[in-house]
């Protein structure tokens, strides 16, 4: 099992363990949730990162850097027009949860809804799915190439 399946895992036991009505932790459980599989996806998108151009230094962080680079990917770099629309999906799927992660981690007095938990799911899933695809159709040498 790598490091990404074990925090999806560790986040889906946390969201099964806060169906539970008398569950003592729920919201802290919730924001766990979001986090850890919020990281799941972004090291995941990074790997990915790794091989494309990287994106112009506007002094942000390493996340917003890494969606900015993802959202701005050449056709050149992601091999076809496809790949490309496919990379700046991920990159709003990726953008999306990173607002929901800051939220989580930032925002303690917010309410965490059950039903933005879901969509993050989704959200997480699809980024996880398309990954390996968007890679395959790399050419050999974008696959090991560190632009």
């Amino acid at each position: 099992m790598t490091a990404t399946d074990e925090l999806i895992e560790f986040s889906k036991y946390l969201f099964n363990e806060t169906t539970i009505e008398d569950y003592a932790h729920t919201n802290q459980a919730l924001r766990t949730c979001i986090h850890k599989s919020y990281y799941a996806a972004y090291h995941e998108c990074k790997l990915l990162g790794d091989k494309l151009p990287q994106a112009e230094n506007t002094n942000t962080g390493s996340h917003e850097s890494l969606i900015r680079q993802l959202k701005n990917v050449p056709i050149s770099s992601a091999g076809t027009k496809n790949n490309a629309k496919r990379i700046r999906t991920i990159s709003l799927w990726l953008l999306q949860a990173k607002t929901l992660r800051c939220k989580a981690d930032y925002l303690l007095d917010s309410e965490i809804d059950v039903r933005e938990i879901e969509q993050h799911d989704i959200n997480v899933r699809k980024i996880l799915r398309d990954l390996p695809t968007i890679v395959n159709d790399l050419t050999p040498q974008q696959k090991t190439s560190n632009v």
